[in-house]
């Protein structure tokens, strides 16, 4: 009873320091906390404490956020608050993620049922971008039907938001895919819309990682991590054109992360800084793309701080 006070008074604490938030913004990792951050670059506010707690959670567009004392939070924009984060990462329908140390498994969870189980060094799971498909690269779960669906083999889906399901399709290594193609799967075949040649001439020394669909449902960013795990974001355009975001080869962009699309459709990326690759000539931050594909500042960052994005 005394942990459970504990974790309430601390959700009201924290709930109060949220603002009305909008309906896409940015959460901004800063050295004595986190900051809320619109998309015209307007500070909203800011708790003290926190940092983002996994990359994978980021990268799955779920940003967790750890407090002092270790506890887990999520962030709900609607109820402008932020609130205890447990039992695994949530995905549609009321679904929940997680990972079970003792049986070494992935699974699945809806209803308090196990809907898929995952081994691990066998599955691993790949979330898409409304986390309404759960696949593996041998598998794949669509919450939405509560159905196995039908997906080719190495292949995992990346958005069921564009006009076809997008896919990442790669080479199963130690029970994980490692994508070197972004393809759309039309009538059920395979249609190809980037490879590894494009941005890794000598092989594909690297991987795409996620892939976010704007809403016209045809435009999408894709990330992909190259060498010492270099990222660089990617733009597919209308006329399915692989365009760097940063740079004009596509064979040197810049480091820098897909965060998603604003209102207007607007793509929107953050420059790293480059510790591995090279940087930004611009300077580190969170940027919109004008339709010339031109960077446009929202807001400064520090190198290599993390960035997630809601929306």
């Amino acid at each position: 009873m005394t942990a459970l006070i504990g974790i309430v008074a601390a959700a009201a604490a924290l709930a109060t320091s949220l603002p009305p938030l909008p309906a896409e913004g940015l959460v901004l990792s800063r050295a004595d906390g986190i900051t809320f951050v619109n998309l015209q670059g307007r500070r909203l506010g800011h708790v003290d404490g926190l940092r983002f707690a996994t990359e994978y959670a980021l990268n799955s567009g779920v940003p967790r956020l750890r407090d002092r004392q270790g506890r887990l939070w999520s962030l709900d924009v609607r109820g402008h608050r932020l609130i205890p984060a447990v039992g695994g990462l949530p995905l549609a329908g009321g679904a929940t993620l997680l990972f079970a140390p003792r049986a070494k498994r992935w699974l699945v969870l809806r209803r308090g049922r196990i809907a898929l189980r995952m081994p691990v060094g066998h599955e691993f799971p790949f979330l898409s971008e409304d986390r309404d498909v759960v696949s593996t690269g041998r598998r794949a779960l669509d919450l939405r039907t509560r159905r196995i669906v039908p997906v080719p083999r190495g292949c995992i889906v990346a958005s069921r938001r564009a006009v076809h399901w997008v896919l990442l399709c790669g080479r199963i290594e130690h029970g994980t895919v490692l994508p070197t193609t972004v393809e759309e799967l039309v009538d059920g075949r395979r249609k190809r819309l980037a490879g590894p040649a494009e941005v890794a001439p000598r092989g594909p020394a690297g991987y795409w990682v996620y892939a976010r669909v704007a809403p016209d449902r045809r435009t999408m960013l894709v990330q992909w991590s190259g060498e010492c795990e270099s990222p660089a974001a990617f733009l597919i355009t209308r006329n399915r054109r692989l365009r760097p975001v940063g740079a004009t080869t596509r064979r040197t962009p810049p480091e820098s992360r897909t965060m998603g699309w604003s209102p207007t459709g607007r793509p929107v990326v953050s420059f790293l800084g480059g510790s591995c690759g090279s940087g930004y000539h611009g300077g580190t931050g969170v940027y919109s793309l004008d339709p010339d594909g031109t960077p446009r500042l929202i807001v400064r960052t520090k190198a290599r701080r993390p960035v997630a994005f809601w929306g």
